[in-house]
């Protein structure tokens, strides 16, 4: 049994000691107890479907920990947990917002959309846990904004319902901080990325609900919400770039996230997880601040125009850092 819940170093495995990898569940239990406890009982029919797809992942992770369901298998499920919640629930994206184009698409494209959405924000969240205290720390960012978000506009129930996800992850990262004595594992990744994904579509259509004259209306909803998300975004579509470019499977393992290439520059855990996190603060700053004066597009090009200018000179410091090492490991064999 050990051998399935603990996770043992090797391979591009970057952590020592086996480490146990269902610190998800933990925080699973935290959310719900904070929730049954804080929400009110007449609101819980609003999130009933939410509820039921988070269920529905966090015990699809704990199998997956335990023993490795297919990738098949799991992207199913998420499917069916994304079409749950977009069917029946109602969380769907209905139209480009605040991107400048009137435009409503038809309820099958919506449903598409939004299917899509939510399975990519799920498995790009998936794929940055990599690190010690990196994805948990900015799940923590990107909920707690919204949970002031939507408590500053009025939206108590969904600001209740962040509240406890925020304590919970909260709770974990103490736990999960370099070096971690813990792992989200998929039991964590799958549903807190979910989630995530969930609160930020809720997130454009509670805004784009509000008045114009309302003081926390967004007027950049979608750069905001994209800000909010925008390391596992970024590193996710120019990973799946990278993979394609060389003619590999985009969802093929390797060492190329931005976070690995920060480790091999000799940066530690906690280093890299606050560099990502302070990043992705100043982004949430700065498209505040810009709000009235910058046209969304805009600024969601130039944002993944300057991620990516940050992405390319680390990956050609990391090669410099390599060629250094290189010649001097060379110089070193000459001299003996």
């Amino acid at each position: 049994m050990g051998r399935e819940v603990f996770d043992s170093p090797g391979g591009r495995k970057i952590h020592v000691g086996n480490i146990p990898t269902m610190g998800g569940a933990a925080v699973f239990v935290g959310f719900t107890l904070s929730a049954f406890i804080w929400v009110p009982p007449a609101d819980f029919g609003t999130f009933k479907y939410l509820f039921f797809a988070l269920v529905l992942l966090a015990f699809t992770g704990i199998r997956d920990d335990m023993v490795a369901l297919s990738s098949l298998k799991k992207f199913v499920i998420q499917l069916l947990a994304a079409c749950v919640v977009v069917g029946l629930g109602g969380i769907s994206i209905g139209s480009l917002y605040s991107l400048g184009i009137d435009i409503v698409f038809p309820e099958w494209l919506g449903f598409a959309i939004s299917v899509f959405v939510i399975v990519g924000l799920t498995n790009s969240f998936n794929l940055v846990d990599g690190i010690d205290g990196l994805a948990a720390s900015i799940a923590l960012v990107c909920i707690l904004f919204l949970a002031v978000w939507f408590y500053m506009t009025g939206f108590t129930n969904i600001a209740l319902i962040c509240a406890a996800m925020c304590g919970a992850v909260m709770a974990f990262i103490c736990f999960n901080w370099h070096p971690a004595k813990i792992f989200l594992g998929d039991t964590g990744s799958l549903f807190i990325g979910f989630f995530c994904a969930v609160i930020l579509i809720t997130f454009l259509n509670k805004n784009d609900s509000l008045p114009l004259d309302e003081m926390y209306k967004i007027n950049n909803s979608v750069s905001l919400a994209m800000v909010l998300f925008i390391y596992p975004i970024f590193d996710t579509s120019r990973i799946m770039m990278i993979r394609m470019s060389q003619r590999r499977s985009p969802f093929a393992p390797d060492k190329l996230h931005i976070h690995s290439l920060l480790l091999r520059l000799g940066l530690k855990h906690y280093q890299i997880s606050i560099f990502v996190n302070i990043f992705s603060i100043l982004a949430i700053f700065i498209c505040l601040m810009l709000d009235k004066f910058i046209p969304d597009f805009v600024f969601i090009l130039v944002g993944f125009i300057l991620c990516f200018l940050i992405s390319n000179f680390i990956s050609r410091r990391v090669k410099k850092f390599k060629s250094t090492r290189k010649t001097i490991t060379i110089k070193k064999r000459k001299k003996t």
